[in-house]
């Protein structure tokens, strides 16, 4: 795949978006287009964007990002902003037009009724674990290459309400090896289903779309941390009967610390 169309494709850099401007292009200016620069020249292009130094390879993506100097210029106007017209709060109508803004970053088909604003994706796994009506007994199911924010709300529930917490390893060879493991672990007591969309400790792609309509033929609800997903590939919810998705803008978005979005597609009654 060319560069340029991996950053496309991948929805890179998209920090911008989360502070509610317009478009997902790099670095943000409405003229700017991948095809205007030659492919050998694309990287250095990118790379005159970030401030760390020129001896430096970045890669963590897998923890807070780096951001490049339209995010910071963008968060530096918004600050001054705030501090020139101090008020109570954020005016609704730029509230969801970010809300629509970031929904369309999983899917086409998300109303903004069904999206909240965060502070994190680890602020949105525990909305959605300490939100749910668990009991003592009652199951959830996650792997045990799932990232701390979602294992320790677990743990707590474990210890607070009585919950069962039920791990597999991953299938590191077949995606449909990982639909078994969770398919031998579904009882009658299996009330969540928890997983990484991809897995921060190797990177793996889960086949959630399947995982979905297992748990749909199951009646269980099915949660997604898409924290190291979002901004890296491709995604589409829509038909993935995924209940919950919780990501966040610090990573692959390329976008400010504390910023999330928890999507649901299921009320609870």
């Amino acid at each position: 795949m060319k560069r340029r169309n991996f950053l496309n494709s991948a929805g890179v850099a998209a920090g911008s978006l989360l502070l509610g401007r317009a478009g997902l292009s790099f670095p943000y200016q409405e003229n700017f287009n991948f095809s205007d620069i030659d492919d050998d020249k694309l990287w250095e292009e990118v790379r005159g964007h970030f401030l760390y130094s020129k001896n430096l390879c970045y890669l963590n993506t897998a923890g807070n990002g780096a951001l490049p100097d339209s995010v910071l210029n963008e968060l530096s106007k918004a600050m001054k902003h705030d501090a020139m017209h101090p008020g109570p709060g954020t005016k609704g109508e730029k509230w969801e037009a970010v809300k629509k803004k970031c929904a369309k970053l999983i899917s086409n088909d998300i109303d903004n009724s069904e999206i909240a604003l965060t502070g994190s994706t680890t602020e949105g796994c525990n909305i959605i674990i300490n939100g749910l009506p668990l009991k003592k007994g009652d199951e959830v199911i996650t792997s045990t290459h799932a990232h701390p924010a979602v294992i320790v709300p677990l743990l707590n529930r474990m210890k607070r309400d009585g919950v069962v917490l039920r791990t597999f390893d991953p299938d590191l060879i077949n995606a449909s090896g990982n639909i078994e493991k969770i398919k031998a672990l579904i009882n009658r007591r299996t009330k969540l289903i928890f997983i990484s969309h991809i897995t921060f400790t190797t990177g793996q792609i889960f086949p959630i779309k399947e995982i979905g309509q297992l748990a749909k033929e199951n009646d269980i609800w099915f949660a997604v941390d898409g924290a190291q997903a979002v901004g890296n590939i491709p995604i589409e919810i829509k038909d993935s009967n995924v209940d919950f998705y919780t990501f966040g803008g610090c990573k692959w978005l390329v976008g400010p610390k504390r910023t999330g979005v928890l999507v649901w597609k299921y009320i609870i009654t």
